[in-house]
């Protein structure tokens, strides 16, 4: 029987082919079965710890806002009890000969009436102002990158806020139209319950500052919000490749 023997010099690329192989084979299992980094189930974890702290920021943020949105009305309460009074007061000014014949007790009762007004205001700017589209009681648009608190501010006020406090002025020229007590600055409009007040009116300082406020705290909301959006995508996006690779 012959026997064949390989010369050295294939015995040494052979163990060399085997030894590559080998190395080659184990790369590929520990990259087959190593997660990345973005892959990693403990930081997805991690994402999710991360998801919760921001839920809990724009919680207490909320509450900023809502403190900001109470603020607002307490002002405009304070802002319409004074303009109350000096609408009143101008209207006998500009009808004084109608105030006289009202005499005393005449004038006691009207200004009864605007004193009761004045104590309804909570109630009235609850249903006129505070019900109105506050975005820190919605949800955000789906894309809020580009957004500004002073934005959404701006399409609160021209949008809801204005209209809703001038509307409230129609409280007090209904009283004053009712007794000829009008200035001429009232527009009894068809289909409108109160008369329309002709001018338009300054907001006070606390009103200014309080919906800056808002706006401030609006920046934190929408800002939370997006970094939210973006962790809460990646989680998803690896559970459903975690699930992909388990089936």
């Amino acid at each position: 029987m012959t026997t064949y023997t390989f010369p050295s010099c294939f015995k040494a690329a052979g163990i060399e082919l085997i030894f590559f192989i080998s190395i080659s084979y184990n790369i590929f299992r520990f990259k087959l079965f190593t997660f990345s980094a973005e892959e990693c189930p403990l930081n997805n974890e991690i994402r999710k710890e991360e998801v919760q702290n921001i839920e809990d920021k724009i919680s207490k943020n909320l509450v900023v806002l809502e403190n900001a949105c109470k603020e607002f009305l307490k002002a405009t309460e304070e802002y319409l009890a004074e303009w109350y009074q000096k609408c009143a007061k101008s209207g006998l000014i500009a009808n004084a000969k109608a105030a006289v014949d009202l005499g005393t007790e005449g004038l006691r009762r009207i200004k009864g009436e605007m004193n009761d007004l004045i104590k309804k205001l909570p109630e009235l700017i609850d249903a006129q102002v505070n019900t109105k589209k506050w975005p820190h009681r919605g949800s955000l648009p789906d894309d809020c990158s580009r957004k500004f608190g002073i934005s959404f501010v701006k399409e609160l006020r021209t949008e809801h806020l204005e209209d809703a406090v001038h509307g409230l002025f129609g409280h007090i020229g209904a009283l004053l139209v009712r007794h000829n007590l009008s200035d001429g600055d009232w527009d009894m409009k068809i289909g409108y319950e109160l008369p329309t007040y002709r001018m338009t009116a300054a907001w006070t300082e606390n009103m200014e500052s309080a919906l800056r406020k808002y706006a401030d705290a609006c920046d934190v909301w929408i800002n939370l919000a997006t970094e939210l959006k973006k962790v809460e995508k990646k989680v998803t996006e690896a559970e459903i490749s975690d699930l992909w690779d388990r089936l």
